[in-house]
């Protein structure tokens, strides 16, 4: 059995917006101290702990505001705190992944994480490609939030069912 949900969504006539002004993309370079706070609520402290593959090296290796690395992320930022996280990254030449979703845990069910993962959708399909996101089978929050903004479930190895 598969321990994997898989969205995707393939026309942004099918996103449903939630719009925030508070959404906007993150520069490691300037906002390196808003990640690094964020991330420790999450028990990241040092550049190699990871949360769901998401290191403080590895945003400063594979992160950037510019479109020359392989990611790029977003935050729902507000009194100077994110809130909430989302990112994009290449996955291949058709298909955009959004990964790294998470919401710091006092501000969980407010939206923030459908407002991110909105914004990175529509970024992605806004270049000409398809939006993917994988999730654990059990994940039913993050489930929900990719139903809410339009993704459909597929199912590896079929055709045509995204």
């Amino acid at each position: 059995m598969n321990s994997s949900y898989y969205g995707c969504i393939t026309d942004i006539r099918q996103l449903h917006r939630f719009h925030s002004d508070n959404v906007r993309w993150l520069d490691p370079s300037v906002d390196y101290d808003l990640i690094e706070e964020y991330l420790s609520y999450f028990n990241v402290h040092s550049a190699t702990d990871t949360y769901f593959g998401i290191s403080l090296k590895r945003i400063q290796d594979d992160y950037s505001i510019d479109e020359d690395r392989n990611g790029r992320l977003c935050g729902f930022v507000a009194d100077g705190r994110i809130l909430s996280l989302a990112g994009v990254e290449v996955y291949s030449p058709t298909e955009w992944k959004l990964c790294a979703v998470s919401s710091h845990p006092a501000h969980r069910n407010k939206g923030h994480s459908k407002a991110t993962c909105s914004f990175v959708a529509q970024y992605i399909l806004e270049a000409n490609k398809r939006a993917i996101c994988e999730t654990n089978i059990t994940n039913l929050a993050m489930q929900s939030v990719l139903r809410q903004i339009g993704m459909t479930q597929y199912f590896l190895g079929r055709t045509g069912n995204c």
